[in-house]
């Protein structure tokens, strides 16, 4: 009797997968893992003789299936606190903070700055060059939690080597861990006052901190490749008289034209990611005006995803700030959509993510 209860017991289950599967509507997207899941492969002569009608059909089962999140969630369990695995899918738990285990590779660092150059090259003689590393979350938390950590002055040598005619603007010493999110890799904008004093000293401007503030609840991009429930956390917008003020323009990529768009669009909120509701998110070039600035100054930063949030900040001592994201718009035709003023600042602001990957710059 024991034995026909297991039995009757597993095929229930077994059966029941099956046929919640054959019923289940899986999502297009996976909201936990930032990613479009796998669709149902073409199904013909061909492809099952070749056999790829089945290597994709094993993707797609993979990433559609019944309570998916969850079986993730006990998997991710069993790895961390029944293996006393290190992480899950290259994230890691240290101190309250999910963060990525980053691989070093100095080689891409010194390809990263030999693009600064070519990218400067394309730039008027006069304007005033600087760069900046943004440090990873992984400099305030491996070491001390067991993960290797980058070597940052190998990496820092290799930039001032490289690029001499560039003056460095060292962040580093004015971040901390709690300056991050926990549950994502980008830094927190309510808490970038000592950035944006450091900017300011060494490309001689102030600006002033009274914001209105307004949170959303917000889970990052780490939360769901770990797999583990964790808390969710406060994404901050920062307002103010500079910022409300602001005209903000968009390349359209189809048309080929700037077009009027939103500093913080609210609907991101909702999307796959709420990050984007600074600036949008990915865009490969923006241009923020500020026509209350004294002066006519103009800053143009080469930046990644991390600028979404600390640009606004900076609007204020500036005329006109352009953000231009190498990685979605050639430097080459960069000339073709907007003409940067021979007395700009340029910074070459980047986090070590971009710095070990020169190879999606567009240059």
């Amino acid at each position: 009797m024991k034995k026909m209860v297991n039995g009757i017991a597993f095929l229930v289950v077994l059966l029941g997968l099956a046929v919640a599967n054959l019923l289940y509507q899986p999502p297009l997207v996976s909201q936990s893992e930032r990613r479009t899941l796998k669709t149902m492969p073409t199904f013909n002569l061909e492809t099952l003789v070749s056999g790829k009608f089945m290597r994709e059909f094993e993707a797609f089962a993979l990433d559609n299936f019944v309570v998916r999140d969850d079986f993730r969630a006990i998997k991710a369990g069993m790895l961390f606190y029944g293996y006393r695995q290190k992480d899950n899918n290259g994230i890691y738990l240290a101190g309250g903070h999910a963060a990525k285990l980053e691989q070093e590779n100095l080689f891409a660092v010194a390809q990263a700055a030999n693009k600064f150059n070519a990218m400067a090259a394309f730039l008027p003689d006069s304007v005033r060059l600087f760069y900046g590393i943004i440090p990873e979350k992984g400099y305030f938390l491996a070491a001390q939690n067991g993960y290797p950590v980058l070597d940052y002055a190998e990496i820092e040598k290799i930039l001032a080597e490289k690029l001499p005619g560039m003056q460095a603007i060292d962040l580093k010493q004015v971040l901390t861990l709690d300056d991050y999110y926990r549950t994502d890799l980008h830094w927190n904008q309510k808490k970038l006052v000592d950035v944006t004093a450091r900017l300011g000293a060494a490309l001689g401007f102030s600006v002033g901190w009274d914001y209105r503030q307004t949170s959303h609840p917000f889970l990052g991009v780490y939360a769901g490749q770990l797999a583990l429930p964790l808390p969710a956390e406060e994404l901050t917008i920062l307002e103010n008289e500079s910022t409300d003020g602001l005209l903000v323009s968009y390349l359209n990529p189809k048309t080929g034209g700037m077009v009027a768009g939103e500093l913080y669009p609210l609907a991101e909120l909702e999307s796959i990611d709420p990050y984007n509701v600074y600036l949008g998110g990915a865009q490969p070039l923006i241009i923020l005006e500020n026509p209350a600035a004294e002066g006519e100054r103009e800053l143009v930063i080469f930046r990644d995803s991390f600028t979404s949030a600390l640009a606004p900040l900076l609007a204020e001592a500036y005329g006109r700030v352009v953000l231009v994201d190498l990685r979605y718009i050639s430097g080459r035709i960069l000339s073709e959509y907007v003409t940067i003023s021979s007395e700009a600042d340029v910074l070459f602001l980047y986090g070590v993510q971009v710095l070990s990957n020169p190879e999606i710059l567009l240059i």
